[in-house]
């Protein structure tokens, strides 16, 4: 595990990245517990690997495709084959993942009361269907020109999946390989010159990241995205901070910001390449926003040990530096359903401890939701009232 890279038996050398260690550490920590479980002859008698000794994942940040890429993929969209073409016009706009997307059913479009469209879909990730998303027309026509294309051809599962063919379903690997196939044909380069390789969920990370960036809260992009917790959300946001930052730092350097002396030290900083300021100054404008509302725990203080985890329960309750409004209900509505589902699971498998901490959770939740129904005359400042 603490090797970098290992020789396979055709004496080629491979790197062992971070994830497979932590996947070798866990295999063995598994391992070692089924032997201590079942008493095999000379199993463990004490506990031989530590949390501490697991590698620490390295959290992957969303990589949107480029939209210098995208658009060239729209200019040649027309050489796609009709499926891959379909598909790219759908994930580009709801930002599904591809497996969501080719899981379509054929009667996946329906129009609302005002004749906007809306797609239905399953989410295979949290194994539930996701919310009705409004999408453009142009994914509409997408779906119905797809539904031309199938209408002769056999239903193998019994599903009506959107994307059939006559073999079974289109799969993953041939829409990938549709996507490069066109890149090297054009050829679409991405920033460094060189013949851009697609993979699909950038389309997803993509949509996010706009959504980010032309303003979208942040509970709002959860819900459209219908991701499995907040944290996944927010790191969309980061990538608008590395927009921001860059934005911020022209202005300040271009002399037309006005600031008084604490924007021309700031300046002066910059001149010298040195960012430290220009970092916390982003920091503070993103990093203390919430998807259940606002922290004012001070950006340049130190980090709150606790984490998101505690904003219901630090104080025996809501922590007090919990800021949020009756806006953000439905967003801890929702957080708090999945929280009881897990604590439901804990309760069966006797997870005293986890189900006793998600319990304290939901119940930090619960208090806050019946202070937010208060009137605006009854509740504190920091739920949105007026005490």
């Amino acid at each position: 595990v603490v090797q970098p890279s290992w020789v396979d038996s055709r004496k080629c050398t491979r790197p062992i990245s971070t994830d497979k260690k932590l996947r070798m550490v866990t295999s063995l920590s598994v391992m070692f517990t089924y032997l201590q479980q079942h008493e095999w002859e000379g199993a463990p008698t004490h506990m031989l690997i530590y949390e501490e000794d697991r590698p620490q994942r390295i959290k992957k940040r969303p990589r949107p495709l480029p939209q210098s890429v995208f658009e060239q993929l729209q200019a040649h969209a027309h050489d796609l084959p009709p499926y891959a073409r379909n598909l790219v016009e759908i994930l580009s706009v709801a930002g599904l993942r591809a497996k969501d997307g080719l899981h379509l059913s054929e009667n996946c479009l329906e129009y609302d009361a005002t004749g906007d469209p809306r797609l239905h879909w399953y989410n295979h990730k949290m194994k539930r269907d996701g919310r009705p998303l409004p999408v453009t027309t142009s994914v509409a026509e997408a779906i119905q020109r797809q539904r031309e294309l199938i209408q002769d051809v056999s239903d193998h599962f019994g599903k009506r999946y959107l994307f059939r063919t006559p073999w079974g379903l289109y799969k993953f690997a041939r829409f990938c390989y549709h996507l490069n196939q066109l890149a090297e044909k054009v050829p679409i380069l991405g920033a460094d010159q060189q013949i851009y390789h697609f993979k699909p969920h950038e389309f997803r990370h993509m949509v996010g990241t706009s959504m980010i960036n032309n303003g979208m809260g942040i509970a709002d992009v959860m819900a459209y995205l219908d991701h499995m917790s907040p944290e996944m959300t927010l790191r969309y946001a980061e990538i608008d901070d590395d927009k921001l930052k860059q934005q911020f730092k022209a202005l300040v350097l271009s002399g037309q910001a006005v600031g008084g002396a604490a924007l021309k030290a700031l300046k002066e900083q910059l001149e010298k390449g040195d960012e430290s300021e220009l970092d916390w100054v982003i920091s503070n404008l993103r990093k203390l926003s919430l998807p259940w509302g606002q922290c004012l725990h001070h950006a340049k203080a130190n980090k709150c040990s606790y984490g998101q985890n505690a904003c219901f329960t630090k104080d025996n309750g809501p922590c007090h530096k919990l800021v949020t409004t009756p806006e953000h209900a439905p967003v801890i509505i929702a957080t708090m359903e999945d929280l009881k589902k897990s604590k439901q699971i804990a309760d069966e498998q006797g997870w005293e401890m986890y189900a006793n901490d998600l319990s304290s959770q939901i119940s930090g939740m619960e208090h806050v939701l019946d202070e937010l129904q208060l009137p605006a005359n009854q509740r504190s400042k920091n739920r949105g009232g007026v005490k």
